[in-house]
């Protein structure tokens, strides 16, 4: 019983993350250490999260952004790990990485979102918000992808 409200809960998050819509995916080409490596994303539709951020002046990071859009509490059990990594790009424009590696669900592995977004003073503006994750061993595949995991 546990096991399946874990499961559930993982579910309601994975789709209010983009309000149960992923309006197109898209390939990224990433280039580390000479190796060349395609990931496939979902594009999130997050016109709310937009229209919501003109309430959190007080925002000062990409990163406390990022927590703000994501709001999940590691829950005790498992092996959990939430990483988020910052771009900056200069004049304000920021990429940034979360991983969630660990997740309490036995088909999904980890979630990674990227989010891109400018600040202007005290407000933020968000360009673009998409996602992809990793599966469980034997549970499908193993890099970062859109494919549904079994």
């Amino acid at each position: 019983m546990k096991r399946v409200s874990i499961f559930l809960t993982v579910a309601m998050m994975i789709m209010a993350l983009g309000c149960g819509q992923a309006v197109k995916k898209t390939d990224s080409t990433v280039k580390k250490d000479s190796l060349v490596s395609t990931e496939t994303f979902e594009i999130l539709d997050v016109q709310t999260f937009r229209e919501n951020l003109e309430n959190f002046t007080y925002i000062k990071s990409a990163e406390e952004l990022m927590y703000l859009f994501y709001n999940y509490d590691l829950e005790e059990e498992g092996n959990q790990k939430l990483s988020i990594n910052t771009v900056d790009f200069g004049a304000e424009n920021y990429e940034v990485t979360l991983i969630h590696e660990g997740l309490p669900d036995d088909s999904v592995y980890a979630l990674k979102i990227v989010m891109t977004a400018k600040r202007t003073g005290s407000t933020w503006i968000i360009n673009e918000i998409k996602r992809n994750w990793k599966c469980q061993k034997g549970r499908g595949h193993q890099n970062w992808g859109t494919e549904l995991c079994i």
